[in-house]
């Protein structure tokens, strides 16, 4: 199975994202080239700024702030 294009961008944020998170302004952070690249206030900016200098689909754009995903648990008693 091949990976994801952004792997390394994942692995990269997922690494660092507790030294990203401590710092709480600029909650949006941009990752290339496997690589903390810059953080931004918000969203759009961040797309701005990341379109604008790497390929399309070569960067991760994530909030710091945002909650953790979370999946329902079902429960069925018979």
């Amino acid at each position: 199975m091949q990976g994801l294009a952004i792997h390394d961008e994942i692995a990269a944020f997922l690494s660092q994202q507790p030294e990203l998170s401590a710092t709480a302004e600029n909650p949006w952070v941009v990752f290339a080239k496997a690589e903390y690249q810059d953080r931004f206030s918000s969203f759009e900016a961040a797309y701005e700024y990341a379109a604008g200098k790497f390929d399309s689909g070569k960067f991760l754009i994530r909030n710091v702030r945002a909650e953790p995903s979370f999946i329902p648990l079902m429960y069925a008693n018979k």
